[in-house]
C-alpha cells in the first residue's frame, strides 16, 4: 500500500493542495508533517506536528514511520513546492514493485530510465532527487538524521545502491518551483549546509575515492565589486554566474560570494537559485600588505537603497560618486584574512576559481593565497590589464584569455598553459577593438588624447579624500602660489609670436559665493560617472560644498567642468595638470594646478582659506565670460564704444560652449552694441523653451542675459534667415565658430576688411596645421582654444 508524506510549513498552500489532489491517494494515506504550529492544513489528511529544530531527515522519518505503522509498503516523500500529475506517483510505485528496488525517483535529464544498482555506482553520480522520491519499506534503509539540511538524499543514494536493492528511475512529470528557498532565506541553514557537506565527505571519503571518476567538489569564489566601477553589480555577478554555469555542477559545487552589503544578498540568492550550495560572506578581506583593511573592524560607507548601485566601500567617495545626491550611511564590519575565509568554506571541496577586482586587491596578494586554484580571474580596465598581465607573468602564471565581457575588462590566469581557444578569441577581440578605434580615428582624421590613467586618478582620490572624505579640525592646511599676471600674459604673447594665433579658453558667466566650511574634502561629483543633477544651482552648490573637485582632460584639455568648479568656489584637482600643452588652457593657473595635485596626492589635508580666496580672485580676473570678452577686445583693439556683429548661424539650433560663452561675454561688455545676427533666444532670461533638451542640459549658458541687452536688430529680426546678407556698418565682426561656419566666414571676409574680423576656433581638437595657415592667411584675428 502506497502512502505519501510531505514535511510542510505551508509556505505554498495552493501547490500543496494540488499535490494532494493529484496524488491519486485517499486522505488517510497522506501524512503531513507540520514543522510550524497552528498551520491551516488541508482537512482529512493525517497531520503530525514536529516543532523541533529544523532537520529535514527527521521530518522525513516521522512521516515514513507513521506510514509504516499504518501498513504502508511504500512511502512517497515530497516537497510542498512541487507540481505533479495524477500518473506521477502511480508510475513510480509500479516501477518500485516491478523491480523491487529500494528507492524510485524521476529520471535525471542526463540519465535514461533504469534500475541503478551496485554495479552502476562507479563512477559515482547521484541518481536520486531529494524533492521527490519513493521508499520501499521492506528495506531497512532510512534517512540519517546526522544530515540536518543537505546531503541526506546523496547519502540515501549511496546506501540504496551500495547496500540494498538500488534505485529505479522512470520518466514521470513533475516541476520544482522553489529549489533551495529555505536555505537562501536563512544564514544558519546556509552554515548548516557546509557542516552537512563536511559530514558527507568524511563519511563517504573511502567510497568517493574508490569512484575513480568522481571529481572533487569545486569551490568558485568571487570577491566583492569595486564600489566605484561604472558597470553595475548585476553585470559583475551575472557574468560570473554564466561562466560557472558552464564550468561547474549546480548540485555539487560550492559558490562563495564575498559581499559585505546585506542589501544585495537577495539579488545574489536569486541569481544562484538553481544552485544547492551557495555561501555569502559578509566579512571584509584584509590585505595587510597594502593596508587596505588593517583593523579588525573597519568603517564602511553605503549609498542609496538596495539597488545595484548600493555598494559598500571603506572610502566614502567610492560610493558617493555613483549617487552624489544620495544619503550615505556608515556601518562597522569585521575583517579577516583571505586564507581564513578559504579555510572556513573549503571543507570537503577544493578551490577551483577565484575572481577578484584588481581595484580592490593586487594579483600578487590574491595569488599568494590561492596559487593552487585552477584559475585566477581579474576584473580589469583598459588601463590596468597590461599591468595585471605583467604581474601574473612575473609570478609564473600564464594568461589564459578573457573569460567574459568586453575586451580589456577581464583576464584569466593559470599556472598551467590551457584555454588556447579562449586566448585566441581574446587576442582577436582585442585586435578588432583596436582596429575599430583606429578606423574611427582615421575616419574623423583628428588626433585623440590618451585616456587619463584610472589608477593615477584613484590613487589621488584615496589620499586627497581620506576614508571619510570629511574635513577634520586637525587637517593639515596648505597653499601654493598662483600664476602671476605677467606669466599669463607672457604665455599669450609667446603663443602669438610662435603660432600667429591667440589662445582662448572656456569661461563661465555665473559664480557662487564661496562656502566658508565645505563638508567634503573632494567633491563626489566625478568625471565618467552618472550626471545626477537636473538643476544648475544644485549642481554648482554640490561643487561649492567641497574644498577640491576632481577634473581632467576630456575630449580636449580645456573643458567646461574646469570653470564650473572654479565658479562654484572649489579648487580643481587635476591629476594630469603637468601634461597640459604650453598654449592650451593659457588663462588657467596651470603651474598652481600642478602643485595642487602633487600636494593633495602626497600630503592629503586641504587648501587653506587664503588659497581658496586667491583662486576665486583668479577666476574673476581671467575666466568669467566678461573677463574673456574683455581679453578678446583688448587683444584685437576693439574700443568699448564699438559696435560688434556676432555671427554663428548654427548656435540657435545647436549649442556650442565656446560660441555661446563668447556671445554672452560680448553682451556683458558691450551691451546692445553687440548684435547677434542669428538671434539665440536661450541666452536670455525671458526664454520660454525647455533648456534641459539642450546640450549639457543648458548648464552654464542658458537664461543668462537680461532681455534689455538685445540689440535693435535682434528685437526686430528674431528669425533671421541663414541666406540673409551680412549686415553692414558694424565696426567689427566676430565669428563665434569659424570651424562650423565656413560659408559665412567667407562672406564676412568679402564684406569686411580682415583687420575688423575675429575668427574663433573653439573645437575640442585644434585645427590641422594646413587649416591654421588658411585661417591666418585671411588676415583676421584668430583665436584658438586647443593648441
Amino acid at each position: 500500500m502506497l502512502f505519501l508524506t510531505i514535511p510542510t510549513a505551508n509556505a505554498h498552500p495552493k501547490l500543496l493542495l494540488e499535490i494532494i489532489k493529484n496524488s491519486s491517494l485517499p486522505p488517510e494515506q497522506i501524512i503531513l508533517v507540520a514543522t510550524k504550529s497552528n498551520l491551516e492544513l488541508p482537512g482529512n489528511c493525517i497531520v503530525i506536528e514536529d516543532l523541533g529544530s529544523p532537520n529535514i531527515q527527521r521530518w522525513w522519518n516521522v512521516g515514513i514511520e507513521a506510514a509504516i505503522n499504518r501498513g504502508a509498503t511504500a512511502v512517497a516523500v515530497l516537497n510542498d513546492d512541487l507540481k505533479i500529475d495524477d500518473e506521477t506517483l502511480p508510475l513510480l510505485y509500479a516501477e518500485l514493485q516491478r523491480t523491487n528496488a529500494t528507492i524510485a525517483c524521476p529520471t535525471r535529464p542526463d540519465w535514461g530510465p533504469g534500475h541503478y544498482k551496485k554495479k552502476n555506482v562507479f563512477p559515482y553520480t547521484p541518481v536520486i532527487w531529494g524533492c521527490l522520491w519513493m521508499l520501499n519499506t521492506q528495506y531497512p534503509l532510512r534517512p540519517d538524521t546526522q544530515y540536518v539540511w543537505w546531503f541526506g538524499d546523496s547519502d540515501l543514494d549511496i546506501r540504496a545502491r551500495r547496500d540494498h536493492g538500488g534505485i529505479v528511475t522512470a520518466n514521470v512529470y513533475y516541476e520544482h518551483f522553489f529549489p533551495g528557498e529555505g536555505t537562501k532565506s536563512s544564514v544558519s541553514l546556509q552554515n548548516q549546509t557546509n557542516v552537512d557537506a563536511q559530514t558527507f565527505e568524511n563519511q563517504h571519503k573511502k567510497f568517493l575515492r574508490m569512484s575513480r571518476k568522481t571529481r572533487p567538489r569545486k569551490i568558485f569564489l568571487q570577491t566583492q565589486h569595486f564600489a566605484g566601477r561604472l558597470s553595475n553589480e548585476d553585470s559583475y555577478r551575472s557574468n560570473f554566474y554564466e561562466y560557472v554555469s558552464q564550468e561547474g555542477d549546480c548540485h555539487r559545487d560550492r559558490i562563495v560570494l564575498l559581499e559585505p552589503n546585506k542589501d544585495l544578498h537577495k539579488s545574489l540568492q536569486k541569481i544562484w537559485s538553481s544552485w544547492s550550495n551557495l555561501v555569502i560572506v559578509e566579512d571584509l578581506i584584509a590585505d595587510k600588505d597594502s593596508n587596505f583593511f588593517p583593523e579588525d573592524l573597519t568603517t564602511m560607507y553605503i549609498a542609496g537603497s538596495s539597488t545595484p548601485n548600493a555598494r559598500q566601500s571603506a572610502f566614502k567617495i567610492d560610493v558617493s560618486r555613483l549617487d552624489p545626491k544620495g544619503e550615505i550611511r556608515e556601518s562597522q564590519l569585521r575583517t579577516r584574512s583571505l586564507q581564513s575565509l578559504i579555510d572556513s568554506v573549503s571543507s570537503g571541496a577544493i578551490l577551483d576559481t577565484i575572481v577578484f577586482d584588481e581595484r580592490i586587491f593586487t594579483f600578487a596578494f590574491v595569488a599568494s593565497i590561492t596559487h593552487t586554484a585552477r584559475e585566477i580571474i581579474a576584473i580589469t580596465t583598459t588601463d590596468s590589464e597590461s599591468a595585471v598581465v605583467l604581474s601574473a607573468k612575473n609570478l609564473g602564471f600564464h594568461y589564459t584569455g578573457r573569460p567574459w565581457g568586453d575586451a580589456h575588462t577581464s583576464a584569466a590566469f593559470s599556472l598551467k598553459r590551457s584555454h588556447y581557444a579562449r586566448i585566441l578569441r581574446s587576442k582577436v577581440g582585442h585586435l578588432v577593438s583596436t582596429n575599430v578605434t583606429s578606423r574611427k580615428s582615421s575616419r574623423v582624421e583628428i588626433p585623440t588624447l590618451s585616456a587619463v590613467s584610472i589608477g593615477e586618478v584613484e590613487g589621488l582620490l584615496r589620499v586627497a579624500s581620506h576614508k571619510s572624505n570629511s574635513p577634520q579640525p586637525d587637517d593639515y592646511q596648505w597653499a601654493v602660489e598662483l600664476d602671476s599676471k605677467s606669466e599669463i600674459q607672457s604665455r599669450v604673447d609667446q603663443c602669438f609670436s610662435l603660432n600667429g594665433v591667440w589662445p582662448i579658453s572656456f569661461s563661465y558667466p555665473r559664480r557662487f559665493e564661496m562656502t566658508p566650511n565645505p563638508s567634503e574634502l573632494v567633491s563626489s561629483i566625478l568625471p565618467r560617472y552618472p550626471y545626477a543633477f537636473d538643476n544648475e544651482e544644485e549642481y554648482l552648490a554640490k561643487y561649492a560644498d567641497s574644498y577640491l573637485a576632481l577634473t581632467h582632460r576630456k575630449a580636449g584639455w580645456d573643458c567646461l567642468r574646469h570653470v564650473e568648479i572654479l565658479a562654484s568656489g572649489s579648487i580643481p584637482l587635476m591629476p594630469d595638470a603637468s601634461d597640459i600643452p604650453l598654449f592650451s588652457m593659457v588663462h588657467y593657473p596651470k603651474s598652481a594646478l600642478e602643485k595642487i595635485s602633487e600636494t593633495a596626492g602626497e600630503l592629503g589635508g586641504r587648501p587653506n582659506l587664503a588659497l581658496r580666496q586667491a583662486m576665486r580672485d583668479f577666476f574673476d580676473s581671467y575666466l568669467t565670460t566678461e573677463a574673456m570678452a574683455k581679453y578678446i577686445c583688448d587683444t584685437v583693439g576693439i574700443p568699448s564704444s564699438s559696435t560688434v556683429l556676432f555671427v554663428d548661424e548654427n548656435l540657435s539650433l545647436q549649442a556650442d560652449y565656446m560660441s555661446a560663452l563668447t556671445a554672452i561675454g560680448l553682451k556683458e561688455v558691450l551691451g546692445p552694441r553687440c548684435s547677434i545676427h542669428f538671434p539665440v533666444e536661450y541666452l536670455y532670461q525671458d526664454y520660454q523653451g525647455d533648456t534641459e533638451i539642450l546640450y549639457g542640459k543648458g548648464f552654464g549658458y542658458t537664461k543668462i542675459l537680461d532681455p534689455s541687452l538685445r540689440s535693435q536688430s535682434e528685437r526686430e529680426h528674431v528669425h533671421a534667415s541663414p541666406t540673409s546678407r551680412i549686415p553692414q556698418g558694424f565696426d567689427y565682426v566676430i565669428v563665434g565658430s569659424a570651424a562650423r561656419n565656413p560659408r559665412l566666414t567667407k562672406l564676412i571676409l568679402d564684406e569686411y576688411s580682415p583687420e575688423k574680423v575675429v575668427l574663433i576656433h573653439g573645437e575640442d581638437v585644434g585645427p590641422a596645421p594646413v587649416e591654421t595657415r588658411k585661417l591666418i592667411a585671411t588676415g583676421a584675428s584668430v583665436f584658438i582654444r586647443s593648441i
